[in-house]
């Protein structure tokens, strides 16, 4: 009988440039010697610790040169157990690479361009791809609180009696699954006037 893989499951991807991406698989039998895990293109992955009850473990750290695609570089395993009982190629999953920054797809919206107390003031804008969490938006030192649809977003915050007049600069700061950021970022911006006018 071969041996063979009986769970498996691939850990840290999409995994960016400085990440690593952990493969843990378990067989059905004790292999006559270390399995071998290497992903399609050839690199190897190395083996984490010691097997317990045939469970493995194993590590790989990116090169510069991993492939970007999205459906993610293929994982293997070959096998060998007592009895001489070969299997190669076994697959065990895939781990995406992905070392590009999120992007803001386009200039953000910010209205109104000049507000008062009392008024919302709303900055919506796209990121180029799926998101680990909610984006972080400035207005000034003020986070402004917001939500999303796919890849959407809309944030804003009401004028307060005790804000400033001048000028508000937003900042938006993203951070995609793989752990890429893209850091306060222009969002353009908008200014606060609640002076009434005088005659």
């Amino acid at each position: 009988i071969a041996p063979g893989v009986v769970d498996m499951m691939v850990a840290g991807s999409p995994v960016n440039k400085d990440g690593t991406a952990t493969v843990t698989f378990t067989l059905n039998e004790t292999p006559a010697s270390a399995p071998v895990v290497k992903l399609a293109t050839g690199e190897s992955l190395t083996m984490a610790g010691e097997p317990k009850d045939n469970k493995y473990t194993f590590t790989y750290k990116p090169t510069e040169n991993e492939s970007q695609d999205a459906a993610g570089v293929a994982v293997t395993v070959d096998l060998v157990d007592g009895a001489g009982n070969e299997k190669n190629g076994i697959a065990l999953g895939a781990i995406v690479f992905d070392f590009i920054d999120p992007a803001l797809a386009g200039a953000p919206v910010v209205t109104p361009a000049v507000a008062r107390t009392g008024n919302t003031v709303t900055v919506a804008f796209t990121a180029s791809e799926e998101l680990k969490s909610l984006p972080v938006v400035k207005a000034g030192a003020k986070e402004l609180t917001g939500k999303g649809v796919g890849n959407a977003y809309e944030f804003g915050y009401t004028v307060a009696p005790e804000d400033g007049n001048g000028e508000r600069v937003v900042t938006i700061t993203l951070e995609d699954a793989a752990g890429n950021t893209l850091v306060e970022a222009p969002g353009g911006s908008f200014t606060v006037d609640s002076t009434v006018p005088q005659i």
